[in-house]
């Protein structure tokens, strides 16, 4: 999970339970990476170029990140069970290699809460009679607006 002009890179990562991830800072300065997820709790300190040790992630669930020093910074990492696991493209597409039997795919996105996903029942037959495409429809809530007292707070502060 990379750090590249001040934003975690990919936005989000999906692993295997068990796996380990490197957070190498690509950027010019440094950055303090931080969860306080409960799915993974670490804190890498003030770092440029490669922290010491890969972080592990032995418990399944939703990681979310952060930098202590550019709040913008907002990257996810979630962590699995699933034998079959892909992140969508930049089309919002994703390509997996289904078993023959049923199974449920549980998808998520960033504007769900952490234990929040969509459940599907899904089979190779299914998929089949659909030309092997599954369309998803995610039920996620617009981001919300900013309330107008608030909107050009700066502009005020200076007048």
């Amino acid at each position: 999970m990379d750090q590249i002009d001040r934003s975690f890179v990919p936005h989000v990562l999906v692993i295997h339970r068990g796996d380990k991830v490197l957070f190498p800072n690509s950027d010019n300065i440094r950055h303090h990476v931080y969860s306080f997820s409960e799915a993974r709790p670490f804190e890498l300190k003030l770092y440029s170029g490669k922290p010491e040790a890969p972080v592990d992630f032995n418990q399944a669930g939703l990681v979310v990140l952060g930098c202590n020093i550019h709040d913008q910074m907002l990257g996810y990492i979630y962590v699995t069970d699933a034998p079959v696991f892909g992140v969508t493209d930049a089309q919002g597409q994703v390509t997996l290699d289904v078993p023959a039997d049923s199974h449920d795919i549980r998808v998520w996105h960033e504007r769900y809460s952490a234990d929040q996903t969509a459940v599907l029942t899904v089979s190779r037959s299914r998929l089949e009679q659909n030309g092997w495409l599954l369309q998803v429809p995610l039920a996620v809530a617009p981001a919300a607006a900013m309330p107008e007292e608030h909107q050009g707070f700066g502009n005020k502060m200076r007048h």
